[in-house]
């Protein structure tokens, strides 16, 4: 991946006026009375904002460049909408960023952002990416259209209390334990590293890239003999990665076996990167 850092908007005003042009262009056919101006008016609500809503998230690479934009609102605008917010808005990336990771990044960030902030759900609706977002773990609700565009409404759950987690192992791995499962890093770190369903693959292709036969143990909390802390990522020499807002569950012992209530396999796509099994995104 890629490197770039993400900031919010509010606090990069040099970056204002080329995401206001994106935002306008990109987004014309869902709103065609906005303009520049009425993103650049955004921006400013942003700056002044005390309470982490609205919010933009911007990922800038390390000479300055903005590569992508994402929103953070209580409303999409989204005509007769019956969620209740908050919502993932208008994500963007420059065209040549793609392929960098950047839209990962800044679509985890608005949700670790919300989930930070209490609220149990996030939405967000869109006309073509519907695949792209199941597989970081977002769940199709329903069909609607805005300006006449149809468009399909999804969702990700971010209540951490009865959510599934999820270890990932290799199979020779899972298949030579002795009883309980356990991880090196129980002895090295203190605890057996998981992950939410929508960063699932974001750590598969950051960490397991070159690994066979990957499995996902699919782990009830509920179950577990082991406490579990939500906690911000760690490298593996211990110190805080330099990841904002985003936390994972770490579990502090070994994984009962009868708390694992699935174990499925990694599909990789044509590019041989990992993505969610189907088994995962129709649970």
């Amino acid at each position: 991946m890629s490197s770039f850092t993400l900031r919010s908007l509010g606090q990069c005003r040099q970056h204002w006026n080329t995401a206001a042009e994106w935002s306008a262009t990109a987004w014309a056919g869902e709103f065609p009375d906005d303009t520049a101006q009425t993103y650049l008016d955004q921006y400013a609500q942003v700056e002044a904002s005390s309470t982490g809503i609205p919010d933009v998230v911007a990922a800038i690479s390390p000479d300055d460049e903005l590569l992508g934009i994402a929103t953070f609102v209580l409303d999409d605008e989204l005509p007769l909408a019956i969620e209740p917010g908050p919502w993932l808005a208008a994500v963007f990336v420059a065209p040549h960023a793609r392929g960098m990771g950047v839209g990962r990044a800044i679509t985890m960030w608005v949700t670790a952002k919300a989930q930070m902030l209490g609220f149990e759900s996030i939405h967000l609706y869109t006309e073509d990416k519907r695949e792209w977002y199941e597989n970081l773990g977002w769940r199709y609700s329903r069909s609607s259209e805005i300006n006449g565009l149809p468009v399909d409404v999804m969702a990700l759950r971010l209540s951490t209390e009865f959510q599934s987690i999820y270890h990932l192992t290799t199979r020779q791995a899972w298949n030579l334990r002795r009883g309980d499962y356990t991880n090196p890093s129980l002895d090295t770190e203190g605890f057996i590293h998981c992950s939410s369903l929508h960063q699932l693959t974001t750590v598969a292709n950051e960490y397991y890239r070159d690994a066979n036969e990957l499995l996902v143990l699919v782990i009830d909390p509920t179950q577990l003999n082991s406490p579990v802390r939500w906690e911000p990522p760690r490298h593996p020499d211990g110190s805080r990665a330099d990841v904002v807002h985003l936390l994972y569950p770490h579990i502090y012992g070994t994984i009962n076996t009868e708390s694992a209530i699935d174990v499925v396999e990694m599909s990789r796509d044509s590019n041989s990167r990992f993505r969610l099994p189907p088994r995962l995104i129709q649970r």
